[in-house]
């Protein structure tokens, strides 16, 4: 035969039935093994970003009240107005705070803690407790210690922590 479909001199043997690929190797198969572990892999993703953004993991509140109590021991009135809540009423307390502040000789915290009694995402509480030690001039001067223990009150504003308010023990828990 010559022609373009001429048969080959010499044919090949039969090498029989075709072998399955083994089970792993077939693309198919792959994908649900890959989705799984996608999925997983999610799952633990997101699972992680909750756990770290649950408020109650919020330590912004604890501290701002740090930072307040630092910079009344450093008697810088800007630094506490800029941690509180802004109001009408904290533009008020801005020129009287800064007259009591000038009567202030020294004030230190010793032994102080910060607790975290509760964090909604968008309103916490904090309690701090401490040892102050002060000196004041009103003519003469006076120094004493003080056991400090106040519940502060905090608002999360546009993602900033505030103070908005502070709960004193009463005359007769001082006591």
């Amino acid at each position: 035969m010559t022609g373009e479909h001429a048969a080959p001199a010499e044919r090949r043997s039969d090498t029989g039935p075709l072998r399955r690929p083994p089970l792993g190797s077939l693309p198919g198969r792959r994908l649900p093994i890959i989705g799984a572990a996608i999925a997983l892999l999610t799952g633990i993703a997101l699972g992680a970003v909750w756990w770290v953004q649950r408020p109650e993991a919020d330590t912004r509140p604890v501290e701002v009240v740090r930072n307040f109590a630092a910079a009344l021991e450093a008697r810088d009135v800007s630094a506490m107005l800029a941690l509180l809540e802004p109001s009408d009423l904290t533009r008020q307390l801005s020129p009287e705070l800064r007259i009591y502040v000038e009567y202030l000789r020294e004030i230190e915290f010793q032994d102080d803690t910060y607790t975290l009694i509760a964090n909604d995402g968008v309103h916490a509480q904090v309690r701090w407790t401490a040892t102050m030690r002060y000196t004041i001039d009103i003519g003469r001067a006076i120094t004493g210690e003080h056991p400090v223990d106040s519940i502060f009150r905090l608002t999360k504003i546009e993602g900033s922590w505030y103070l908005s308010s502070v709960e004193l023990p009463t005359a007769a828990e001082g006591q």
